[in-house]
């Protein structure tokens, strides 16, 4: 391959189209022999045994033959049936027989994670909502297993942590019910029983291997298929497929049969010869098409081969001298660097900043030509999850650049090792600075060793943080949804100026688009909008919107938006505690101001509590559960600089909206179908 891109750009460009055109025939031939023979999916569909386990569709283990969204391996010599649904989920292993009842699969699962020792770290979701559903008679729960006792969590039970027995752990876990995070903490999502006092079970790590139980239901479609005789499976594109003894169809063994070259309905059976010289003649202009694109970026890589020459040389040159500082910060695009230079950077990753859950942070320093820059690296875990985040977080952020966006100025590929290197942020995140706990009457006990940031300074980082999220919004070629707006991923730098981190999760939006569609639920609940947990709505900005507003509620109060153990019952979701104080003292000019000094719990001047209240006002708008309600970043910015009374926002809540919240971090689908239901009638 080397001598190859050594010739002229023609014979590059012969090179290439034979070696297409090799391909091409090459795979129709591999096509001819064996995806055009019916009886061959119809055979390979059957049911298959894993240990003592009988499974069929949808958890059978040949390509094609199982439902898309879902694979199965048979693990540990054959002997466990363990279930891989999306990449942010955790494969689960089927522990015992699966019941049949009619068109529901009951499937008994536990995380697989808990059938091997080491650290457990994932997040853990059960599975992807769109295929299973779990029983009620389980709850929501978070296992913590913490370096310390986070400061702010009063309400967290002690329990066991998942280790082994005989493993050395200087962890302490907790518990704690709905799911929740703590940036000391890695969290570990359970379900256990209802009624079942887990920080009595001496042995967690054995109780939660028993399992529980999800259920599939079976679709119309595929009871259609096995109804006439076939077995279900699906098209390389998805979509479904009926495969039958002579023949493969869309839905059962009666209706469009599906031309195997093609992986496309035909309409009738007859004229078979016809549908081949269609396939092959379209597959003929396909290949012609891939050649003259070939042909074409041949030629604008030749132009800028010689350009980029010296510098890939250097990217792969180990003996490569130390990278210039104006090299790093004034690149068109992020540098990249190999292993050995990122654990020169680290001093062999002496200084660790900080953990999650794709990764480990560390100080670093890139020695310059008589300059110095501190950097922070990123050392990601090696998974597809983390191989995807990596990806996601360099086609962003590597692309833009703004003052309050978290620069890239770095990255390193080699091998399976994945580095991304930012720009380093003196004063960490915002989350250590803005919770605090409260004490009898008007004094405050800070949780942390934090100096306690003025009400000025709050404003300016909210301020800041909005432009950034504008910028991504609108400032961009392509609009970008951070889609995971919080406390722990807003930065600080030595003068307390604010820049958005963590584009790991970030979407692009087309121009001609006007929403994403997420197959699969992303982000951290607590600051999730409620559409991110509903296939009816699409995610637009909206939803950045809404995790803003829940990020500016929580500067506000200095505490978590939802506490279940405060000790007053109106009092453990804050944002609808607030707006209800703020609906008693609404006037008649449908301005209002609350009173900061209960709701914040310190005394404060007239300035500091008008720019708290002006704060709380514009998050009550952004939190709207109806996205049209919310404003768009330009128009939040303009209501937080602006000097004139914010209108009082309608009511978030509509009916009972604390225990509506509750439900959504515990319960999304209950919370879900009653927001539906309160969406429905508010349009009425």
């Amino acid at each position: 391959m080397a001598s190859l891109f050594s010739q002229s750009p023609l014979s590059q460009a012969i090179s290439f189209l034979l070696i297409i055109i090799i391909f091409f025939f090459s795979t129709t031939k591999s096509q001819q022999q064996t995806s055009t023979d019916p009886s061959y999916y119809y055979n390979l569909c059957a049911p298959s045994t894993c240990g003592n386990l009988t499974f069929s569709y949808p958890f059978s283990l040949p390509n094609l033959c199982h439902h898309p969204r879902l694979n199965s391996t048979c693990q540990d010599n054959n002997q466990h049936l363990v279930l891989q649904g999306q990449p942010q989920s955790d494969p689960h292993r089927v522990i015992s027989n699966i019941t049949i009842n009619g068109p529901n699969f009951t499937i008994p699962i536990a995380s697989n994670a808990l059938f091997r020792c080491g650290h457990i770290s994932k997040p853990n979701f059960v599975t992807d909502s769109s295929i299973f559903s779990i029983s009620d008679k389980y709850t929501y729960g978070t296992h913590l297993n913490c370096t310390r006792r986070p400061a702010n969590g009063q309400a967290l039970m002690p329990v066991s942590c998942l280790g082994c027995e005989g493993d050395a752990d200087p962890n302490v876990c907790y518990y704690m019910q709905g799911f929740v995070s703590f940036p000391e903490c890695e969290s570990f999502y359970i379900y256990p029983p209802k009624g079942v006092n887990v920080s009595a079970e001496k042995d967690l790590r054995g109780f939660l291997k028993k399992g529980l139980e999800i259920t599939y239901t079976m679709s119309s479609e595929c009871e259609s298929c096995q109804g006439s005789g076939g077995r279900c499976g699906a098209r390389p594109d998805g979509s479904f497929a009926c495969f039958c003894p002579s023949s493969v169809h869309t839905q059962n063994c009666s209706d469009e049969v599906i031309d195997l070259r093609t992986w496309k309905p035909v309409a009738r059976k007859s004229g078979g010869s016809k549908v081949l010289v269609v396939a092959l003649s379209t597959s003929a202009s396909i290949v012609i098409l891939i050649a003259l694109a070939t042909l074409v970026g041949i030629f604008f890589y030749w132009q800028k081969s010689r350009r980029l020459k010296d510098n890939e040389k250097g990217m792969d040159n180990k003996d490569m001298p130390q990278t210039d500082l104006k090299d790093v910060v004034k690149g068109i695009s992020p540098t990249r660097y190999s292993y050995p230079e990122i654990k020169k950077f680290t001093n062999n990753f002496a200084t660790k900043l900080g953990e999650g859950g794709f990764g480990s942070v560390y100080k670093g320093i890139i020695h310059g030509s008589g300059n110095d820059v501190n950097v922070a690296i990123k050392l990601l875990k090696i998974s597809k999850q983390s191989e995807k985040q990596f990806k996601n977080e360099v086609a962003t952020v590597g692309r833009i650049h703004h003052q309050h966006l978290v620069r890239l100025l770095g990255y390193c590929v080699q091998g399976k090792r994945r580095a991304l290197v930012y720009e380093f942020m003196e004063n960490g995140s915002l989350d250590k600075y803005i919770y605090r706990t409260k004490k009898e009457g008007n004094e405050v006990e800070e949780d942390n060793d934090f100096e306690p940031l003025s009400s000025k300074q709050l404003y300016n980082i909210a301020l800041e943080t909005a432009r950034g999220l504008l910028y991504l919004h609108e400032g961009c070629r392509s609009r970008i949804l951070h889609c995971d707006i919080k406390p722990h991923n807003v930065l600080l730098d030595s003068k307390f100026s604010a820049k958005v981190s963590d584009f790991g999760l970030a979407r692009m939006i087309d121009k001609d688009h006007s929403h994403v569609s997420f197959t699969a639920i992303q982000g951290t609940p607590e600051y999730m909008a409620p559409e991110m947990w509903s296939k009816s709505y699409g995610v637009t900005e909206k939803s950045d919107v809404y995790s803003y507003g829940m990020l500016l509620m929580e500067i506000v109060g200095g505490r978590k938006n939802y506490d279940s153990h405060a000790s007053v019952p109106s009092q453990v979701y804050f944002p609808d505690w607030v707006y209800k104080k703020l609906d008693k003292v609404k006037d008649k000019s449908e301005t209002s101001q609350v009173d900061m000094t209960e709701i914040v719990g310190e005394v404060m001047d007239k300035e500091d509590a008008e720019v708290l209240d002006h704060m709380c006002l514009v998050g009550l708008w952004c939190i709207q559960h109806i996205p049209s309600n919310r404003p768009s970043m330009s128009r939040v910015i303009q209501m937080l600089e602006g000097n004139a009374n914010i209108p009082t926002p309608p009511n978030p809540f509509p009916e009972d909206g604390a225990e509506m919240r509750a439900n959504f971090l515990t319960k999304p689908t209950v919370y879900l179908s009653a927001r539906d239901e309160s969406i429905e009638k508010l349009s009425q």
